[in-house]
């Protein structure tokens, strides 16, 4: 069957276009100067030109409304169409913000002056859409919102020009406060114990490895404690790896009165562990040069030996000076008492003091190394000459009181011990 073409029925082209907008003007913004047309009917001079300062917009608005305009129409060109929208806005007028696209390919467009009434006519018969824009309120916070979000985006970069000025200048300030804002000290592990030297402001910890190397610190400001590649001097690295990549928890004394912290299923009991098997001991390096190249470093950190350390563990817990009620031979000492009671039912160590009190002294000879080279797990060893007393359990706390004493808090045994 065959198919004919469709008979097309007369018509007519409409020549005349209805208008939509009959009190619409056009508006051409740019950066110094703004054209705008209204019908040629409603001013002798229908086309003007405004600048852009805040009394010539609000000009342009008030002759808009002395002219009956209600509506206008401008392109959205850079920023420049902001103030100018708002105060129009504000004044009354409903804003039409075109997409130049819409407008930008008609031939004949040539200047200012030629824009805005193009912009007028075609606006007059409703053919330019508008763009969105949310209402004042919103638009408000929407800018507010953007320019946080641009600043925490230059952020960095502002930070970076700053430093480097500072560097230009020979300021050395990086150097000087690196890290302290947000990191005093790092590469500690389990530090039960701190307390601030009242005679020198300094810090100081008791911290406790796995199975070695218990340690006494003086934290200072970037220190770098060594954890997990280090526990207890450097030097003494070897003796650290060797106990954790060899003891268990089933061996040693840990079964005095039947105590063994772990239960059997637990693959840390019966495997050398850092309390834990997703890092096993194994991975600690093999010298001190090397365990300082896998230190995590943060820009001027340094790495710190503990002033003093116990080769096996011993469990230091709180720590506290003593004050002047203990009379002159023990004012200003450091006293340690222990997380465990497997030494003395729970030691209280004394340690004394140089005349620098940054480092101490030590009566025993064994002890000038700075390290107790016991022989096993919870081993008192070369310590005995820093036991300064015995049953104190547990030990949460050590302070000086108003009054000079010595107060010792104990856990176990519930009691607060006031020595003098």
């Amino acid at each position: 069957m065959r198919h004919g073409k469709k008979k097309q029925k007369p018509g007519q082209v409409q020549e005349d276009m209805p208008v939509i907008n009959s009190n619409a003007a056009g508006i051409d913004v740019g950066s110094a100067e703004i054209w705008v047309s209204i019908p040629p009917d409603r001013d002798e001079e229908p086309i003007r030109r405004y600048a852009t300062f805040t009394a010539d917009l609000y000009a342009l608005a008030d002759w808009l409304k002395q002219r009956g305009i209600e509506s206008v129409a401008m392109e959205s060109t850079g920023v420049y169409w902001i103030p100018v929208f708002e105060i129009l806005e504000r004044k009354g007028l409903h804003v039409v913000l075109v997409n130049a696209k819409y407008a930008k390919n008609v031939a004949g467009r040539k200047s200012d002056w030629l824009d805005c009434q193009w912009l007028r006519l075609l606006h007059t018969f409703g053919l330019l859409p508008s763009s969105f824009r949310p209402a004042a309120a919103i638009a408000t916070l929407r800018c507010y919102l953007r320019h946080r979000q641009m600043l925490i985006e230059y952020a960095s970069a502002h930070i970076q020009h700053m430093q480097k000025a500072l560097t230009q200048m020979n300021l050395q300030l990086a150097n000087v406060v690196a890290n302290v804002h947000k990191i005093f000290s790092y590469g500690r592990r389990n530090g039960f114990g701190l307390a601030f030297d009242p005679m020198t402001g300094l810090l100081w910890e008791s911290e406790n490895g796995d199975d070695a190397m218990d340690e006494l610190n003086q934290v200072t400001a970037g220190s770098n404690g060594g954890w997990i590649q280090i526990m207890g001097p450097a030097s003494r690295l070897s003796d650290y790896k060797s106990i954790e990549t060899s003891f268990t928890a089933l061996q040693g004394n840990l079964a005095v009165a039947g105590n063994v912290p772990l239960t059997p299923i637990d693959p840390a009991t019966v495997l050398p562990a850092l309390q834990q098997v997703r890092w096993p001991p194994t991975l600690i390096a093999n010298s001190p040069g090397e365990a300082r190249d896998k230190l995590f470093v943060l820009p001027g950190s340094h790495y710190e030996d503990p002033e003093f350390s116990w080769k096996w563990a011993v469990a230091p817990a709180a720590i506290g000076f003593a004050g002047s009620a203990l009379g002159p031979k023990h004012a200003g000492n450091l006293f340690v008492g222990e997380s465990r009671t497997f030494l003395d039912e729970g030691y209280l160590f004394e340690f004394n003091f140089d005349a620098s009190r940054r480092h101490f002294s030590f009566s025993d000879p064994a002890l000038k190394d700075g390290i107790d080279n016991n022989d096993y797990k919870f081993d008192e060893g070369q310590s005995v000459s820093l036991v300064a007393g015995k049953n104190f359990g547990v030990v949460t706390d050590i302070i000086t009181g108003p009054d000079g004493a010595l107060y010792v808090t104990s856990l176990s045994s519930g009691k607060v011990y006031m020595i003098r």
